[in-house]
């Protein structure tokens, strides 16, 4: 017997639900938003002030971009109030467990001052979390009591957990803001742990299979943790991702097995397996430090693994990209998500004005 199929075009449609965009004038935010801006300082201080490089500086794939804040160029395009206030949210979540992270114990200790002319490097950096173990028996270093108090910062005494024999007692600083030292000749760094915020588009791509494969940590979040351990000594890495919003927990399951995975996940390194990268890095800064010097400003190239190999921004606007050959013939093309480089380059304008090309040079540098 024949099927009998029936259209349902002439069905009634479900109506369309209104528009209710919201309204242009702001009468309670606008005021809130507007009085935080004009309260809002940049508090934002380098490990050691007179030191050229900071590890923050990490992010800055771009050897232009770089090179203009080594250069302490003015700002084209300082933060605007939205930029802030997606940077400030990130931040909450920081204050949020500062006090789970000042009473971690197992050596642990938060905002530690980096120097790392260790590695070859006039920078500095804070490493957002380290964990420190004593150099004779390789117990935890714990906090003894507050020895001293200043009016900016306070010396603590700190101790091997064991108190081995060999160890004794010494003094670290710890600031107002959180900021502390450590001291090598009696503790070593064994793990250090570099903390991110994400929104949750960006942890759905990084942490599970929502589009493909996990992508992971961000690149130059690893690099910024890298270099923290490498000059603190210590060859084990973490890279944590707390998350703005939640995963699904059918997502999570994947790699967590509770509710803590649908918005933290971390990825470990050893830096012996990071030392090419590193190490090229290094290469890097050092470059853009002695053009900075010399006044040479640098081609707009791109270093990522996401992109190939001596690629350079053609289109600053759109974060377009091209690979040219030896005779400057263009053998590749693509774009980047613009907002991951050019969109947020507080140099963006000025790098437009300067044009892509760099300023030769006889010296080698």
């Amino acid at each position: 017997m024949p099927t009998i199929r029936r259209t349902i075009d002439d069905l009634p449609r479900a109506q369309q639900a209104a528009a209710r965009p919201p309204s242009h004038n702001m009468l309670v935010l606008r005021p809130v938003v507007e009085a935080w801006w004009e309260e809002h300082t940049d508090d934002y201080e380098k490990a050691i002030p007179e030191l050229a490089f900071s590890a923050s500086m990490m992010g800055q794939r771009c050897d232009r971009q770089l090179w203009y804040t080594l250069s302490g160029a003015p700002e084209s395009n300082p933060p605007t109030s939205a930029d802030v206030w997606r940077m400030d949210l990130g931040s909450v979540v920081h204050l949020m467990l500062q006090n789970q992270l000042d009473n971690l114990g197992g050596g642990w200790r938060r905002e530690v001052l980096v120097d790392m002319r260790r590695i070859g490097i006039d920078g500095s950096a804070h490493a957002d979390l380290v964990q420190f173990q004593c150099i004779h028996c390789d117990a935890s270093i714990v906090e003894q009591h507050v020895a001293a108090y200043g009016p900016t910062s306070w010396d603590v005494r700190v101790r091997c957990g064991d108190e081995c024999a060999a160890s004794e007692a010494f003094i670290i600083q710890r600031t107002s803001k959180g900021d502390h030292t450590w001291s090598p000749e009696h503790e070593r760094a064994e793990m250090v742990c570099e903390f991110k915020t994400v929104g949750g588009y960006s942890f759905k791509l990084q942490a599970t299979s929502f589009k493909g494969p996990p992508e992971g940590a961000k690149f130059a979040h690893v690099l910024q943790g890298g270099i923290c351990a490498d000059a603190l000594g210590s060859n084990k890495l973490v890279v944590a991702y707390l998350s703005m919003e939640l995963v699904s927990a059918a997502l999570a399951k994947a790699y967590c097995h509770d509710e803590i995975g649908r918005f933290a996940a971390e990825w470990h390194y050893s830096i012996d397996e990071l030392r090419p990268l590193l190490d090229v890095e290094y290469e890097r800064i050092q470059r853009m430090m002695r053009m900075g010097t010399a006044g040479q400003r640098p081609a707009r190239e791109i270093h990522d693994p996401e992109v190939p190999a001596g690629a350079t921004i053609i289109n600053p606007l759109q974060a377009a990209w091209a690979v040219r050959d030896q005779g400057g013939v263009i053998t590749e093309t693509g774009g980047m998500w613009s907002g991951q480089y050019c969109n947020y380059c507080r140099h963006q304008a000025l790098c437009i004005r300067d044009g892509a090309d760099a300023q030769s040079a006889d010296v080698d540098i």
